[in-house]
């Protein structure tokens, strides 16, 4: 016995005229979706992660783990500022003079973690990724720069301070000599 499929026993005639109507949308959908998508730039993404650290050293040489959100906020600040933008793109330039349009950068902190995740669009592939590179590199700069900055300010402390001491040594050494000529 030999089985056949029949849509008239499962449908209507109604039902099956409208049946003809889904390929012949789908097939029409499928033309406009790709004729306005045939007239937009192609959007370049490019991502990548940073661990920023969550501990500070102190000038009183006390390492303190600080609030996580108010430091790493700050760092999420300073990885998106006007400034570093403005620090990469001058290196981009360059090194390649045709890169005239900044990326777009955007950053977010991955939940729970010192994981910073940051997302470079751009029209234009080779650029967008080299971006992003320098937007790295320049905020490990820019950190290094604040703890030089840091540490000669605590060395100019320190060294003003012993200046300091040295001085009263010297008075006191000197008090003393006096001190004992005058027995």
């Amino acid at each position: 016995m030999r089985l056949r499929w029949n849509l008239s026993t499962f449908l209507p005639a109604k039902a099956r005229a409208y049946l003809l109507l889904v390929p012949v949308f789908t097939v029409a959908g499928a033309a406009v979706a790709l004729h306005r998508s045939s007239g937009l730039p192609s959007i370049f993404q490019s991502t990548g992660r940073m661990v920023v650290s969550g501990r500070l050293n102190f000038s009183e040489g006390n390492p303190v783990a600080n609030d996580f959100m108010s430091v790493l906020g700050t760092q999420l600040e300073i990885l998106t500022s006007e400034e570093l933008r403005e620090r990469a793109m001058i290196k981009l330039k360059l090194e390649r003079p045709e890169a005239a349009v900044r990326p777009d950068l955007a950053a977010r902190m991955v939940p729970r973690t010192t994981i910073f995740e940051l997302t470079a669009t751009s029209g234009s592939p080779v650029h967008v990724q080299r971006y992003l590179d320098l937007v790295m590199e320049e905020y490990i700069a820019m950190r290094r720069e604040q703890r030089l900055v840091s540490s000669r300010s605590v060395m100019d402390q320190i060294s003003g301070e012993i200046a300091r001491l040295e001085k009263i040594l010297n008075e006191q050494e000197a008090e003393l000599f006096r001190f004992r000529s005058e027995e």
